[in-house]
């Protein structure tokens, strides 16, 4: 997870005429849980796989893809709906306000751009390409490209009366003097990108003469790795196999297509441009065309949505950068393809309180969250943030909230990775009983020596954390040292904060200087965090060192008393061992240095995430910093 956690500090207006608290709102119960996509209101859960709309996460896609990247991020789009020949999902691509709300939403997302579908200067479609270009150009840096699809030399071209080559160049020709000009459209090296999609329908294309032909040098693009080999070939784009229900095997995510892709890619084609796919799944069984039972890749409950990313990811670095990633698609409802409604992430949240403490717990996978946050709310309606909470935290303590008397309600939000869903837990019933009032002397006089009781108010700034990491990457050969800078500023306290690592590769070590600091207001602490490596790579599961030592002063004292009595009369030798249990935890841990063996270093070049945690009394907040090993 990179993204670091900022929890809003909150100011506790303490009256002491009621003890009222100014816990302003910053957002509703509704616009959390409702849709917030460009999907319309009517659509619902739909047979073929496809989400109905919902609220989903606007986590920055780009967090998906590896450290540094500059991978542009393209959005797959049909321009087809509210054609009669098609499905109603709820509006049509002719719409101005809809047409609006798609883009609006793909930079919600972190989108760069999107590809487009083209049928002819004819075609329905034409008019939805036109306004989507018109859109983007009310958006600098966002852009946009064609692709011109097969169907566009079979319904609005010259062919069969030409050539399949003639009717391209006319095509071609076509969203040069249309399109080309516009500055939202897209081009690399100054060229501008046109993509073709299934024209080997058509049988041998002379590419060299539609590349000699066309006005404006266009960068032609080609599906699957076979397109880097085409004649004129400007690149490649990936795209997905789907199997059929006779050759489905279970479990089936698509990935074996795109990892041949971006092995090719980067290697025998690594000069030419090359746009990956990242997808949710596919199931066609919705569509006019497709075979009986339908052609699938199983969404696996988002999984396959991550795996697509990480397919990217085994490949490419801040090194190796790779030319885009297209999200296919955005919006084929037929297929089960689109993302626009969000990703089931098959997650629900739930939560308890238990005295001042609250637990919640998810049923699914945690991998596909990226963070929880969680709510307070005066009348179940009106919610304020107390802060967002790395995966892997379950619990917040709100004895360091001093949150004054009153009946509250508490919400804890499982927010979903990029597009997947977030899921909102049910309301938890928390009160907060009065305190017992001040004790007094004197004859009714307050114990402060005045009249009455105070009506002055006194305002307390919560407790928090920040953490941040400068640089948030480094790149090391195997057994040197990265070194990141941490900046830790501390709110509402002065308290000791202690550091650490999780997550940490086996046979790297995070050592910390210092490991505890203690940050003066609002002035931020710095601290060293320096990241060693061995010289070789290391077995995966090859448990040892501080993972045993911590073992051992877990259970040493235990085992004094549970051990056969031969061994449990030698007192001197547990005590040896607990000794040297709590020395190797005091090195792995209290010392400022972190070891793990949850993951081997690959002894090839790779990239980790190592997660950074920072933690004062009840109050944690994490960051993560990446380590490129060459």
């Amino acid at each position: 997870m990179r993204r670091l956690f900022s929890a809003a500090v909150m100011v506790v207006v303490l009256v002491s005429a009621g003890l009222a608290q100014n816990l302003t709102p910053t957002t509703t119960l509704t616009l959390e849980t409702s849709n917030n996509t460009s999907t319309a209101n009517t659509y619902f859960d739909q047979q073929n796989g496809n989400a109905g709309a919902r609220n989903v996460s606007k986590v920055p896609t780009r967090t998906l893809l590896y450290p540094g990247s500059t991978t542009k991020l393209i959005a797959h789009v049909e321009p087809w709906w509210g054609k009669g020949s098609h499905i109603d999902i709820g509006y049509s691509s002719q719409d101005p306000g809809q047409v609006h709300r798609q883009v609006m939403d793909m930079i919600s997302r972190g989108l760069d751009g999107l590809a487009v579908d083209w049928y002819g200067p004819d075609s329905y479609e034409d008019l939805g390409v036109k306004l989507l270009l018109s859109e983007a150009e009310q958006h600098p840096g966002f852009t946009v490209f064609v692709e011109i699809d097969h169907g566009a030399v079979q319904w609005d071209s010259c062919y069969p009366g030409c050539s399949a080559t003639t009717a391209f160049i006319q095509l071609a020709t076509r969203v040069s003097s249309s399109f080309f000009s516009s500055p939202a459209y897209l081009k690399i090296g100054g060229r501008p990108v046109l993509r073709e999609f299934g024209m080997e329908l058509h049988g041998p294309i002379d590419w060299n003469a539609i590349q000699a032909q066309v006005p404006g040098n266009p960068l032609i693009l080609h599906r699957n790795a076979n397109g880097f080999a085409v004649a004129s070939s400007g690149g490649a784009f990936g795209w997905m196999e789907p199997k059929t229900l006779d050759n489905l095997p279970s479990g089936y995510d698509g990935t074996d297509e795109v990892d041949w892709f971006y092995s090719q890619a980067s290697s025998k084609y690594s000069g030419m441009a090359a746009f990956g796919a990242a997808f949710k799944g596919f199931n066609d069984i919705m569509a006019d065309w497709a075979p009986p039972g339908g052609r699938h890749i199983e969404q696996l409950c988002g999984q396959t949505w991550l795996r697509t990313f990480e397919s990217i990811n085994q490949v490419y670095s801040v090194t190796r950068q790779l030319t885009a990633v297209q999200l296919v698609t955005w919006n084929d409802y037929e297929e089960g393809t689109e993302v626009e409604s969000g990703i089931d992430n098959c997650v629900s949240v739930s939560g308890a309180i238990s005295g001042t403490k609250l637990t919640w717990s998810i049923t699914g996978q945690e991998n596909t969250l990226d963070h929880y946050t969680v709510f307070i709310s005066k009348d179940g309606e009106n919610l304020a943030s107390l802060g967002d909470f790395g995966t892997g935290t379950h619990s917040l303590d709100f004895a360091a909230f001093n949150i004054p008397a009153g009946t509250y309600t508490l919400y804890v939000k499982a927010v979903g990775k990029p597009t997947l869903r977030n899921q909102m837990s049910g309301p938890i019933a928390y009160t907060v009983a009065a305190p017992p009032p001040p004790s007094s002397s004197g004859g009714g006089t307050s114990s402060s020596g005045g009249s009455g009781s105070s009506s002055a108010a006194t305002t307390q700034t919560l407790k928090d954390l920040t953490l941040s990491a400068s640089p948030s990457a480094a790149t090391v050969t195997r057994g040197q040292t990265g070194k990141y800078t941490l900046s830790v500023t501390e709110v509402g306290a002065s308290d000791p904060v202690a550091l650490s690592c999780s997550n940490v590769p086996a046979e790297v070590t995070c050592t910390f200087s210092p490991a505890t600091v203690t940050p003066s207001g609002t002035t931020p602490a710095s601290v060293t965090l320096t990241v060693g490596t061995t010289t070789t790579a290391a077995r995966k599961g090859s448990g040892s060192g501080p993972t045993y030592a911590m073992w051992l002063g877990g259970f040493g004292v235990a085992g004094m008393f549970t051990l056969p009595g031969a061994v449990r009369r030698n007192r001197r030798l547990w005590l040896l061992m607990i000794a040297l249990g709590l020395a190797c935890v005091s090195v792995a841990c209290g010392g400022g240095s972190t070891t793990s063996k949850a993951t081997a270093l690959s002894s090839s070049a790779s990239s980790y995430s190592i997660t950074v945690n920072a933690t004062s009394g009840a109050v944690a907040k994490s960051t993560t910093v990446t380590l490129h090993v060459q």
